[in-house]
């Protein structure tokens, strides 16, 4: 686990300074087979925990399926890193991480309101 969880960070921190396009980015993510799977895997545990903790039929999860459907789409059509500001990934991942460290204790009314700011905070992501 700590060798994904290091793959990870290792893939933000040099895509956020990447000025390439998706290839460029996509190359620095595949540098090694665990740095790919890594990122893959936690794209797709992100995508999983939203859609469990968010009710289905909500304004909420209307939101965070338009946004999921939006990086797939852009990065099937070779246009993440012009949808997106790559520099913001590290805030993004810090905040999934804040969000999984309150889920995963018995939420406070308090607790509840960080999640709250944590997930709208997660939409400045777009350009």
């Amino acid at each position: 686990m700590m060798i994904l969880r290091v793959q990870v960070l290792l893939a933000l921190e040099e895509v956020k300074y990447s000025r390439g396009d998706d290839a460029a980015v996509w190359k620095i993510i595949c540098k090694t087979e665990y740095r790919r799977c890594a990122v893959k895997e936690c794209y797709e545990t992100m995508k999983h925990v939203m859609r469990r903790i968010i009710k289905n039929d909500s304004f909420e999860m209307g939101i965070f399926l338009s946004i999921f459907e939006e990086i797939d789409a852009s990065i099937i059509q070779g246009r993440f890193t012009s949808t997106f500001t790559l520099r913001a990934l590290p805030e993004v991942h810090a905040r999934i991480l804040d969000l999984i460290d309150v889920l995963l204790k018995q939420p406070t009314p308090k607790d509840l309101q960080k999640v709250i700011i944590l997930v709208y905070g997660e939409c400045g992501f777009f350009v």
